[in-house]
């Protein structure tokens, strides 16, 4: 069993300004195939390293987060808010090598660790005269020694180098570093202009724009690091050290109220990627690019290989969901 306190204290500092502090200690069990998998299975074994085998010993993966933050009211329809958060993560599942003789193995393990940490800055306006919006700021860096739990198991396969005396392969000590969903700088813009049913331009006693509204929501997001390889998986340089391009989107979205017959109703066009912008979402790890390996020769080949699911679809934010649909508390 675990102990989970939590707590949160908010007062009012001025007529205008808030302050609000929150501590919180949260726990989470490994997914259930991380403790079985292949355990019964002796064929696992007979892989050497490659053999992933599961743990019933795994500990709760556990997480204390830390959040200040201060409120002020700027006008009498505008407000300011900044938040500092800190989150320390332990116990998070990964995987190590077992030099079990004769049949050495890969198995989890609850040693993993990282580190999320920033500051968010937010301006909000209520509405006036039909204009109403929001616009974020946060600066954040997550950082750690794995990030998701199969991570040390796939550069075992393919960067794991031997020892000269013993023939076996050995692992380097773990040192933390940017994890792959590192977004250092992100923003977004909300503005929303509406115009209630009776006001807007008379054309003849006619107000043609009278219950429309247009909706704008912006974002931009810093590059996601990922980590530069050889054309055989080998690591080059430094683990997450690159990084892909950044990210742009605006969304719009036209309503229309009116009436028929007495009854209300209302009708929307909503555009995603108004600007039709490409969004990079993976890439291959030799090149840099979301299309582009310089490997593949023939054409049937490099069509196979240039994948749609490279590029985010419009608005899309990248969650942390690994392959196999399990939630990973690092994200």
């Amino acid at each position: 069993w675990q102990l989970s306190p939590r707590f949160g204290i908010s007062f009012p500092v001025t007529d205008r300004t808030v302050f609000h502090l929150a501590y919180g200690r949260f726990f989470q069990m490994p997914i259930l195939i991380r403790l079985y998998d292949g355990a019964n299975n002796p064929l696992y074994r007979k892989r050497g390293g490659w053999g992933l085998i599961g743990n019933p010993d795994l500990e709760a993966e556990k997480t204390i987060s830390y959040e200040i933050g201060i409120s002020h009211q700027v006008a009498d329809n505008a407000a300011v808010y900044v938040t500092t958060f800190y989150k320390d993560l332990y116990n998070l599942v990964a995987a190590r090598f077992i030099p079990a003789i004769p049949d050495p193995y890969t198995s989890y393990v609850t040693e993993d660790y990282g580190n999320v940490k920033g500051v968010e800055f937010t301006l909000r306006m209520r509405a006036t005269r039909g204009l109403s919006g929001q616009a974020s700021y946060t600066i954040q860096e997550a950082r750690g020694t794995g990030s998701y739990d199969r991570e040390a198991y796939y550069d075992y396969i393919a960067n794991v180098p031997v020892d000269p005396y013993t023939g076996k392969p050995y692992v380097l000590p773990k040192t933390d570093y940017p994890l792959e969903f590192d977004i250092r700088h992100s923003f977004t813009f909300n503005l929303d202009y509406y115009i209630p049913k009776g006001e807007g331009p008379d054309l003849g006693g006619f107000r043609p724009l009278g219950g429309s509204g247009v909706n704008l929501l912006a974002d931009f997001s810093s590059g996601m690091p990922y980590t530069k390889r050889t054309n055989v998986g080998r690591i080059l340089g430094v683990t997450n050290a690159a990084r892909m391009s950044s990210a742009w989107n605006l969304d719009m979205n036209l309503t229309k109220d009116f009436a028929v017959f007495g009854v209300d109703l209302s009708a929307f066009v909503q555009v995603t990627n108004l600007l039709n912008l490409r969004t990079t979402d993976c890439v291959y790890p030799n090149t840099g690019l979301p299309d582009e390996n310089y490997y593949v020769l023939d054409r049937a080949t490099y069509l196979d290989q240039t994948f749609p699911s490279a590029y985010r679809a419009a608005g899309e934010v990248p969650v942390g969901d690994l392959a196999d649909g399990s939630a990973d508390e690092r994200r």
